[in-house]
């Protein structure tokens, strides 16, 4: 949980909505362990590095996975609906 008096993000990753295990084992790969961390990133170079690291490109969801956690990170009451990464993607397909 946020706790806004000491201005300190007591929350773990895996607090983050849409964060599995999978997402987790790539923050880690990327040497994001905190969510300090995280909030530092670029959700882009996040998912460049990790198609990097891993050889493969990546699903591009993983990128609004990432596009999202941060965002969660930075604005820690964003609304519910906002911190599901596939809504984002529901909404990029509709502009198509």
């Amino acid at each position: 949980m946020f706790t806004p008096s000491n201005g300190q993000d007591t929350r773990l990753l895996r607090d983050l909505d849409g964060i599995r295990k999978g997402t987790l084992a790539d923050l880690v790969l990327l040497y994001i362990h905190d969510v300090a961390t995280l909030e530092q990133q670029d959700p882009v170079l996040l998912y460049e590095h990790l198609c990097a690291r891993t050889g493969v490109r990546q699903d591009p969801c993983e990128l609004d996975v990432f596009s999202c956690v941060v965002t969660q990170v930075r604005e820690p009451d964003l609304p519910a609906a906002q911190r599901q990464w596939w809504r984002s993607r529901v909404r990029k397909a509709a502009r198509r």
